[in-house]
């Protein structure tokens, strides 16, 4: 594995890993050169579809298939597999860029005596809370908080699903993301800023 990128290799267990390596080739040293070839074809990929962290999305297409190869899912073609899931990140991505413009073209719309100061601060203050986040997990969050509350429910019902967890467990998840964005946030912003963010993930 010493050939092998190590980024964001803390998020995979070390059976996944070695699963996708087996799949790339039965000669360790040869699967872990095939890894990084693949890897710098992402990146380039990823650079070609100008996403803001080409790098990190290789990453995270690696290891969500090595995660579902670790789960015991049978892939025949990995590395086209991989590529799959580097267009399906890419769209993700593009949806996310969308609804972020969308936000600040909306905001561009509002007189500006109307604005709150404090209130654009601390939405520039969590979206780089979110952007830290790895791009699944990012993702996860604002999937499972967008839309009306019609929307959200049949959101999470989808992501149960998909997922394979319970709904129960799907919402431990959110908590968790959610209580360490509102850290970030503190942390982050001005100190004399008030509590406005706890309206920004509702239940």
């Amino acid at each position: 594995m010493d050939s092998v990128s190590r980024q964001n290799t803390k998020e995979l267990t070390e059976e996944a890993l070695n699963k996708l390596l087996d799949q790339l080739h039965g000669e360790r040293s040869e699967a872990g050169e095939r890894y990084e070839r693949i890897r710098r074809k992402l990146v380039q990929f990823f650079r070609w579809e100008r996403a803001e962290f080409p790098e990190e999305h290789a990453d995270e297409a690696l290891n969500r298939v090595a995660r579902k190869l670790g789960a015991g899912e049978p892939i025949v073609d990995v590395e086209r597999y991989i590529f799959g899931v580097a267009r399906m990140i890419s769209h993700e991505v593009d949806q996310q860029r969308r609804r972020h413009k969308a936000a600040v073209e909306e905001m561009k719309r509002v007189p500006a005596a109307q604005v709150d100061a404090e209130e654009v601060a601390l939405a520039s203050v969590l979206w780089g809370c979110l952007l830290s986040l790895p791009p699944d997990t990012r993702t996860f969050i604002l999937r499972y908080y967008e839309g009306d509350k019609q929307a959200r429910i049949r959101n999470r019902r989808a992501m149960s699903e998909e997922l394979a967890i319970p709904l129960n467990a799907l919402r431990n998840r959110a908590l968790r993301l959610r209580e360490r964005l509102e850290d970030c946030v503190e942390k982050r912003r001005p100190a004399k800023q008030s509590e406005m963010d706890r309206g920004f993930f509702s239940q």
